[in-house]
């Protein structure tokens, strides 16, 4: 027995070269963070000590045993929490390997191609794996994960053997399998850890609810809501400064600022922000290799520097953020995109200068910022800036101008306005046609119902792309598609005569490059419900004939208009921002009568039918003509006479000739020619003309409501109705005929609308208006308003072009006349409107007129016979006239 103790002994104490426990010697140490810098050893399986000069081995620092050739083997200590970048780089016969049971991270390339490795096991502990950290381990067949998915950068298990098998705990699947992009095998329950940092591991400031510093070690450090009962509102600055071992941070949900290089220089690969968080600092995330951070929706502040020389390879910033800071994102030399929110207004000095990946920028808005000359400097990448998908192309071309000025130049980068957001994916299955002399597609051939136009297409000897300048007539005709995007190419220009007609098409989505939609395009398009025409659109003949579900059709102001477009005129409007020319033209071409005018986008008809509650006198009260539609005499004895909208089925269009009159030779010589019981009449909006003299002489007729858009009131039509107090043409009239209103003469209120171009001869002599007079109509007729003697003041508006002969004369108690244009040509020359005795009289100019037009007006008035340099003088019309 003894013998064989002895024996024993020796096979211990003589072991293979190469193999056991390494001396502390054989290491390179740093005490003060418990790293292992180096191994200087030459053993092939290695036993890593515990502790090395009575301190816990904490970390395998970074290269440590970089292209180890001869290491097979390897045993850590549970105390090892950190495995650094390159830690067991390219130690390609490393073939078993013992991770401990603490292990909270392992860094980039941490083991790149150790190609011998076969099987591993991820301890529950670990929170964050980096990129590359086992890329190119082609040996690596099997994986296993015991904890909560951790956070693993993109390529970190890269290349590995073919069919590698992951398992992973149940529980966690989802997350593993998006994290890793591959599917996983179910595995055994989740081992969740702790990660929540102890109070004790905290400088923490109770009067300000902020983290001042961090003594702990952890990978992955999430932070307490409250620190000994205090909720934790910031993290002040520096307060995890350059800290080595942290790799990912949860901050709590009250965070509302982070502070001045509060994470400056450390290894953070993630962190999560609250929402809530309102500031980041300067230099708060300075150098740190972070890849992708999500920012919340309520940051609106960074700082300068905050994210200068960081890893991140997107970004999307915040819609609150209106200010990028100087040198915000300056050398991020992985950063790729830029999404830039519709509030941004300024972005600052050097901003994104040696940004040297940074290839696209996407902004939400159709303003470009203001931006500092050098904010991209050293970025020579930039080749697509995309700008909201309703951009117009001025807007495009402000956004151009303005990186042009900022250093980019102008032939080295395009100004996209962005595809919509529910624009469906190409279809490169289908099979075209294409003439090549006009760049017509000719023919579609797909399975697809929504169908996003291609750009361009193939020449026939396939060397090279034609940009597509529009559809072929018929070329969707009664087919199944349902949706159609238009490419934002500005070369798409011309959809094809019935190109869609007939079709299933639901949503079409124009371009503004389109410029014309030739006839019948979309004719019985019957599931269309909205289109968006771009500017500046010619449109052919019946181009929406049967489409019934369109409810409205919005026209741009500068639409050109071949004719009838088939829809209902009620159901077609102009553009907000149309001018009256522009409305008015666009009505003409389409027909519109002058009582239905083409209306804006959001306004409503003004047209005012006869209310229902006017109940229409009998039928048999009225002669009536029906094959002109014409009221020839009124035979009923109603004061108030409510006229019919039909008599007979036949609708009543027009109050004929002497109708409601008694004047007659006859009834002269009876001395019953005065209607001494009509009161009142009500007309409803049937009816278009009223001919001469249909209520000369109704003495007791006080108030007139016609709800007609009138064509024409004949020659006197209301002469001598001495009680007419008020006639009101709710649908106005367009226009008046001789005397229209003589010897009216209390009359005090006549609304004719504002259709009416011109006050013929005489059509208000002898009424009773009173007071102030307000006079839009562009052209007064000779004697217009002669012996109005109650009228005080009149208020002539720039609208008014011609004043005739004689308008004002009568007016014996006038004394203020306000020219509001200021324009004496309205006046003509010895027209004498006003009367020669006229006594207190004051022609009113605006403040603002020369002295050359108070001269002007002076000589007109001595043309009236009137004493010029007495009466005109500088007076703005009161306020509210």
């Amino acid at each position: 027995m003894k013998k064989a103790m002895i024996l024993l002994l020796v096979f211990l104490f003589v072991l293979p070269h190469g193999i056991g426990l390494a001396s502390e010697g054989d290491f390179s140490f740093d005490p003060e963070t418990g790293t292992i810098t180096k191994y200087t050893g030459d053993a092939s399986e290695v036993v890593i000590p515990a502790a090395i000069q009575g301190v816990p081995v904490r970390a395998i620092g970074q290269g440590a045993f970089n292209q180890n050739s001869a290491l097979t083997r390897v045993t850590l200590p549970e105390s090892v929490t950190h495995i650094n970048t390159n830690a067991f780089y390219f130690c390609e016969n490393l073939t078993e390997l013992t991770l401990p049971q603490n292990l909270e991270s392992i860094d980039p390339f941490a083991f790149f191609s150790c190609t011998g490795l076969k099987g591993l096991t991820i301890p529950a502990g670990v929170s964050f794996i980096g990129h590359n950290a086992f890329a190119f381990c082609s040996g690596l067949g099997s994986l296993t994960f015991l904890g909560e998915c951790p956070l693993i950068e993109e390529k970190a298990f890269e290349s590995g053997a073919e069919g590698r098998q992951i398992t992973v705990p149940h529980e966690e699947q989802a997350a593993y399998e998006k994290a890793l992009g591959t599917a996983c095998l179910p595995g055994a329950d989740c081992v969740y850890v702790n990660h929540q940092v102890p109070e004790e591991h905290l400088q923490f400031d109770a009067g300000t609810g902020a983290i001042t510093g961090y003594q702990g070690t952890r990978a992955y450090a999430l932070l307490p809501e409250t620190v000994g009962g205090i909720p934790v509102t910031a993290i002040s600055e520096r307060a995890f400064f350059a800290n080595p071992w942290l790799r990912r941070v949860a901050l709590p949900q009250g965070t509302r600022t982070i502070g001045d290089s509060a994470f400056f220089g450390t290894p953070l690969a993630g962190i999560s922000l609250p929402d809530g968080l309102g500031a980041i600092g300067q230099k708060a995330f300075q150098g740190t290799p972070m890849k992708a951070i999500a920012l919340p929706g309520s940051l609106s502040e960074l700082g300068e520097s905050a994210f200068a020389y960081t890893s991140l390879q997107e970004l999307r910033l915040p819609g609150g953020i209106t200010k990028l800071p100087k040198e915000a994102f300056a050398c991020c030399t992985d950063l790729e995109t830029v999404y830039f929110p519709a509030a941004l207004l300024e972005i600052g000095e050097k901003a994104f200068q040696g940004c040297s990946q940074l290839d696209y920028l996407v902004f939400d808005g159709q303003t470009p910022p203001a931006i500092a000359s050098d904010a991209f400097a050293e970025c020579p990448k930039i080749a697509d800036i995309d700008i909201a998908t309703d951009a117009t192309k001025a807007q495009a071309q402000a956004f151009k101008e303005a990186f042009v000025a900022a250093g980019l130049a102008a032939d080295s980068f395009t100004v996209w306005r962005a595809n919509p957001a529910d624009q469906p994916p190409y279809d490169t299955k289908a099979r075209t046609t294409f003439d090549e002399a006009s760049g017509i597609l000719t023919s579609f051939e797909t399975t697809s119902t929504e169908i996003a136009m291609f750009w361009n297409h193939w020449n026939k000897e396939q060397t090279a792309t034609l940009d597509i300048h529009g559809i072929a007539d018929g070329l969707f005709e009664n087919s199944s598609i349902t949706a159609f995007f238009v490419p934002h190419s500005e070369k798409f220009e011309h959809i094809g005569k019935r190109a869609f007609a007939g079709s299933a098409l639901q949503k079409i989505h124009l371009f503004d490059s389109v410029k014309t939609i030739d006839d019948e395009a979309f004719a019985d398009c019957r599931q269309l419900s909205t289109i968006a025409l771009p500017p500046g659109i010619n449109l052919g003949r019946e181009v929406f004939k049967g489409c019934d579900g369109l409810s409205q059709l919005v026209l741009p102001a500068d639409a050109v208009l071949s004719g009838d477009l088939g829809l209902p005129l009620d159901r077609i409007r102009v553009s907000k921002d149309a001018s009256e020319e522009q409305r008015a033209a666009l009505g003409r071409a389409l027909g519109f009568p002058w009582h239905h005018p083409l209306l804006k986008e959001g306004e409503a008809s003004a047209f005012l039918p006869m209310p229902d509650s006017f109940v229409p006198e009998p039928e048999s009260d009225f002669e009536f003509e029906p094959a002109t539609g014409t009221i020839t005499k009124y035979l009923g004895t109603s004061p108030v006479v409510v006229i019919p909208r039909a008599i007979g089925g036949v609708t009543v269009k027009e109050i004929g000739f002497l109708s409601f009159s008694n004047l007659s030779l006859y009834t002269v010589a009876q001395g019953t020619e005065s209607d001494t019981s009509l009161n009142q009449v009500i007309i409803p909006e049937t009816v278009t003309q009223i001919a001469d003299s249909a209520f000369l002489n109704c003495q007791a007729l006080t108030r007139v409501d016609c709800f007609g858009p009138i064509e024409r009131v004949g020659n006197r039509a209301f002469e001598d109705c001495a009680e007419l107090e008020e006639i009101i043409f709710h649908n106005g009239v367009k226009s008046l005929d001789l005397y229209a209103f003589h010897l009216c003469k209390s009359l005090r209120q006549a609304d004719l609308g504002q259709v009416i171009e011109a006050l013929p001869e005489g059509a208000f002599t002898g009424c009773g208006f009173t007071g102030e007079l307000v006079l839009s109509i562009p052209d007064i007729g000779k004697v217009a308003y002669k012996d109005n003697a109650q009228v005080t003041a009149l208020h002539i508006l720039p609208t008014v072009r011609e004043i005739w002969e004689g308008a004002f004369l009568g007016m014996t108690n006038l004394k203020e006349v306000y020219f509001e244009a200021g324009d004496p040509n309205v006046l003509g020359d010895y027209r004498y409107q006003f009367d020669e005795t006229s006594t207190g009289l004051k022609i009113c100019l605006p403040e603002s007129a020369s002295d050359e037009t108070l001269a002007a007006f002076i000589t007109k008035m001595k043309q009236n016979g009137l004493p010029g340099e007495d009466i005109v003088i500088r007076k703005n019309c009161p306020s509210g006239h």
